[in-house]
């Protein structure tokens, strides 16, 4: 049975991947760019495991944020010591936590277990598409009908615009959306992420929505979730009306 990792038996890469490709093949090198580095050690993999709340700066993600300095950053691990700690890591957030300031620990835990829905799947990152996602009907959840009016579209890395609003059966308004942060979208399927506003309480809370033109578990029927902070609060067949999603070039 292999032994797990120790201070003594690990490849320098265990503790010095990124910090090497920011310093060594961006920095000094000219390899990549930075944007085209943080890319693949962030959206890109998020997308490929469909990961939907993490990794972008936006409205209604998680806030897992690293700040270093592009003039230090870089690893010092090496075979012969291979936990040797990295420099020009200056700051992280770990979901909203923070878990290191100024380069030192702050021993807090603000991590969690990652997991994904069925409705998440791996999709392509398309950042430099307009992209759009429209539901609007009436869904039937487990707790009975409620309707859904959204529409929301996205040009490249602008800012995205549109309307977000979840009403009962009797018509009275459950969630507005406060903030739009992101939208994703693949074949007949499609994501909105950002901030909701609960009429009940007038307090704001973290959102997904996802749409499904053709669920593989529904028959083909569409189907609509949400997510609010991280759990699903909505889920079920669209009963009346239409969703979309679609992308296209700028």
């Amino acid at each position: 049975m292999p032994c797990p990792p120790d201070e003594r038996r690990i490849h320098p890469r265990f503790y010095g991947t990124y910090p090497r490709v920011l310093g060594h093949y961006v920095r000094e090198l000219h390899a990549f760019t930075w944007a085209a580095a943080i890319r693949q050690m962030t959206s890109l993999p998020a997308a490929t495991i469909g990961l939907l709340d993490r990794v972008v700066l936006a409205p209604g993600m998680r806030a897992d944020v690293v700040v270093f300095d592009t003039a230090t950053v870089i690893d010092h691990a090496t075979y012969e010591k291979p936990a040797e700690l990295s420099e020009g890591i200056q700051h992280v957030l770990v979901n909203g936590t923070l878990a290191l300031t100024n380069g030192a620990p702050t021993s807090a835990r603000g991590g969690l277990a990652l997991a994904r829905s069925a409705h998440q799947p791996s999709h392509a990152t398309s950042d430099g598409l307009v992209q759009t996602v429209t539901a609007r009907g009436t869904v039937k959840d487990a707790s009975g009908l409620v309707t859904i009016d959204a529409s929301v579209s996205a040009r490249g890395r602008l800012p995205i615009t549109g309307t977000f609003r979840v009403s009962d059966a009797q018509g009275r308004v459950l969630y507005t959306g406060a903030a739009l942060g992101r939208v994703e979208t693949s074949a007949r399927w499609g994501s909105v992420t950002g901030r909701l506003r609960t009429t009940a309480d007038d307090a704001h809370h973290p959102f997904t929505l996802v749409v499904e033109e053709a669920d593989p578990m529904a028959s083909g029927t569409p189907t609509l979730t949400l997510f609010i902070d991280g759990k699903v609060a909505i889920t079920g067949r669209l009963a009346t009306g239409s969703v979309r999603a679609e992308s296209k070039p700028q």
